[in-house]
């Protein structure tokens, strides 16, 4: 088991994003440009976030989460699901995360958020 310790939220950029496709400020090629790799990341290793798309309405928004550290080696800047996370954090003591939003259909993509995943005490 796992806690997420030192959490940064990116939820206020995320909305400036979004009003701004809203308003006309942002095309929407600009913010729906996720590439092949990130959105099979998101399908392998991600989760299905609960809520739809804040762009196009689908119920395939998906979370996921990639990590990051000095000690991870090749593995850094790569997804991983739940139960790898834990074996990482169990291997290393603290892993640094990234979580990612991700829509299959449309290609948006936003940080969420990023903090350091360590054993729960």
């Amino acid at each position: 088991m796992f806690e997420i310790v030192r959490p940064v939220s990116h939820r206020v950029r995320r909305a400036r994003v979004l009003a701004a496709l809203r308003d006309g400020q942002l095309r929407r090629q600009a913010a729906c440009d996720a590439d092949a790799r990130l959105i099979a990341a998101a399908r392998f290793h991600g989760r299905v976030a609960g809520r739809a798309c804040p762009v196009c309405g689908s119920d395939q928004l998906r979370e996921v989460r990639f990590v990051y550290g000095d000690g991870l080696g090749e593995r850094a800047g790569t997804a991983r699901g739940r139960r790898e996370l834990e074996a990482l954090v169990a291997e290393l003591g603290e892993v640094g995360v990234h979580l990612v939003e991700v829509c299959p259909g449309c290609g948006w993509n936003h940080l969420l958020g990023s903090g350091v995943a360590v054993p729960r005490s």
